[in-house]
C-alpha cells in the first residue's frame, strides 16, 4: 500500500517540504480511486508513525521543525462519515444466537483438530485437499490415559474454578 499510494507522491520531496496538504491529497486520492475507508485510515496511521519515527531521530528531527504534518490531518474529514472503525475498535455486540452459533461451529472445528492430532486413538486420513494434519501432537502422557476431548477441557476448567471458589 505504501509503495503504491504514498511513495509516488512523496519520494521525491524533501522531508521538510512534506505538508499536511500533501498527506490530505494522498488520502483523498485513495478514497477517490478505491473508495476504501480502511486503507485510507491505515495509510494515515502509517504516515503518522513514519513521521513520529523521524521526529525521534537525527538528521530527520531537525528537518521537521513544523512537527508531524500527518497529525494535523483529520482523517474523519476525508473518509465516509458512516465509517466508524477509525481506531480499529468495533462496538458491535454479538447476539445470544450468534454466540451459540459460533460455539457450535467452534466445537465442531476444534473437535476435528483434536481428533486429527490423536491418531493413535482415532482414524484420520491425511489428504492435500482438506489439508488435514494427522499426527499425535496432542496425545497427552504418551497416551497412557487415553484420548481427550474439548468437553474434557471444559469440565477440567469448571472443576478448577470450583476449587478456587470462582463463580460465574
Amino acid at each position: 500500500m505504501f509503495n503504491k499510494d504514498v511513495f509516488p507522491f512523496l519520494a521525491k520531496k524533501r522531508v521538510s517540504d512534506i505538508t499536511e496538504t500533501d498527506i490530505r491529497f494522498i488520502l483523498k486520492k485513495i478514497m477517490k480511486d478505491r473508495g476504501t475507508n480502511r486503507i485510507s485510515v491505515r495509510i494515515h496511521k502509517d504516515i503518522i508513525q513514519l513521521f513520529k519515527w523521524a521526529e525521534e531521530r537525527q538528521p530527520w528531527r531537525k528537518l521537521l521543525i513544523g512537527g508531524n504534518p500527518a497529525k494535523v490531518v483529520d482523517i474523519r474529514s476525508i473518509i465516509l462519515s458512516e465509517y466508524e472503525d477509525i481506531y480499529g475498535i468495533s462496538d458491535r455486540l454479538l447476539s445470544d444466537e450468534e454466540i451459540l452459533e459460533l460455539h457450535n461451529i467452534y466445537i465442531k472445528i476444534i473437535t476435528r483438530q483434536i481428533n486429527d492430532r490423536q491418531v493413535m486413538f482415532k482414524n484420520c486420513q491425511e489428504d492435500a485437499k482438506s489439508k488435514r494434519n494427522c499426527n499425535n501432537s496432542l496425545v497427552l502422557a504418551n497416551g497412557e490415559n487415553g484420548d481427550w476431548t474439548p468437553h474434557d477441557l471444559r469440565r477440567t476448567g469448571a472443576t478448577l474454578m470450583q476449587n478456587l471458589k470462582l463463580t460465574r
